[in-house]
């Protein structure tokens, strides 16, 4: 997947790894529906979109060759979309006007429902409309020097196909034809994005065991503080004890029995004073 910079081109050279492409655009405008108008994403692109992202259609069809070279005013709703806006399940053939600010827009016609895809970005709140139909009817698609922006391409490969090969292709084609001698777009393949995902997550299970580890820390020495407080005030009492013969068990007992033991519930510990055993001294 190639994006970030505008492209002088719709397509890229057919190298024979290459199965198949699609170009898209993306931009967000309000669609305007009785008197709802929410901001939804629009994504101009080809016919080969739903071969190379895996998006089956649920009804009707999806954007068509002929779509994209007659610019139709033609759109595809995602799942979640078509039943809002049509909750009897009658989106095809239907008109939706997008409103482009003031009096401007265009009336689209539903020519198709993409099958659900959930994920964590909502795809099933997305239009698709035909690519030339995007650039040639909204005019803020192009940058200052009048140049088509495509927001990104995405390529499938044939299997088994070095990836890193067909990324060093695809990035020398592209710097050739923008023109530039660094690149001013990116490629990433599935394997980058997978790759990028494992590192977020080591990373926060590092973080996570961090803070693990430096509240395990707190809490010893506030255990050991509490101890030291509870042996320091009975100081002279333990010292007449111990010359009287108490054993360091039965001093250890008097002290946690003094003091309740941080790590163990209140009800434990009022049990194990009920339980524990008074000491005994005998004089010699």
């Amino acid at each position: 997947m190639a994006g970030g910079a505008p492209s002088k081109g719709s397509s890229v050279a057919p190298f024979g790894s290459l199965t198949a492409f699609a170009t898209a655009s993306l931009i967000r405008i309000s669609w305007a529906l009785a008197v709802s108008s929410p901001s939804l994403p629009i994504i101009g692109t080809t016919p080969e979109y739903v071969t190379v992202r895996s998006s089956p259609i649920a009804q009707g069809d999806f954007v068509s060759q002929s779509d994209v070279e007659r610019r139709a005013l033609s759109m595809v709703l995602g799942s979640t979309l078509a039943e809002q806006l049509f909750p009897n399940g009658d989106a095809l053939g239907q008109q939706v006007r997008l409103a482009l600010g003031g009096n401007l827009g265009f009336n689209f016609r539903v020519i198709g429902v993409m099958a659900p895809r959930g994920g964590s970005t909502d795809q099933d709140l997305q239009v698709y409309v035909p690519v030339s139909t995007m650039q040639s009817r909204l005019p803020f698609t192009r940058n200052a020097t009048g140049e088509i922006a495509v927001t990104q391409i995405s390529i499938q490969t044939a299997p088994k196909v070095d990836q890193a090969a067909v990324k060093a292709e695809i990035t020398n084609l592209l710097v050739s034809r923008h023109a530039v001698a660094t690149p001013d777009f990116l490629v990433q393949s599935q394997n980058d994005l997978l790759g990028a995902a494992s590192e977020v997550s080591a990373t926060l299970s590092i973080l996570l065991g961090s803070v693990a580890g430096i509240s395990l820390l707190v809490g010893g020495i506030g255990v050991m503080a509490i101890m030291m407080v509870s042996v320091t005030a009975r100081t002279r009492e333990i010292g007449v004890r111990m010359a009287l013969g108490a054993q360091p068990g039965q001093v250890l007992s008097m002290v946690m029995r003094a003091q309740p033991f941080p790590p163990f519930p209140a009800g434990m510990n009022q049990a194990s004073v009920h339980l524990s055993v008074p000491v005994r001294f005998s004089l010699r």
